[in-house]
């Protein structure tokens, strides 16, 4: 579920996760780019599926993969972890929520 975030001081609007969002077999993580200065979701995690299935019939994973994590928005590498407490990557105000938006699963 994205949430819309506000930082009422300077104006900054992003819509993002704000934290780890796992979306089998995905994982995403709400991120400032240090590069651009964004709040970016970006994909940190793989974890690919057994071929087969157990006796019980539930699919499980094998391995966990980490990703060479990147900005989404400008391709930056310097990618720093956000939460939904954390300040506004622009000029470190508050930062407020304003409505969840559901997402096609």
């Amino acid at each position: 579920m994205f949430h819309n975030f506000l930082c009422p001081q300077c104006g900054y609007k992003a819509q993002v996760n704000g934290g780890v969002d796992r979306c089998d077999p995905l994982t995403f993580e709400t991120m400032v780019c240090a590069d651009c200065s964004q709040l970016v979701d970006a994909l940190v995690e793989i974890r690919p599926r057994w071929l087969h299935r157990q006796k019980n019939g539930k699919g499980g994973y094998k391995t966990k993969k980490q990703c060479v994590v990147f900005c989404p928005k400008c391709n930056g590498i310097h990618l720093i972890p956000w939460g939904q407490h954390s300040p506004c990557p622009k000029c470190s105000g508050e930062m407020t929520t304003e409505k969840a938006v559901r997402y096609l699963e």
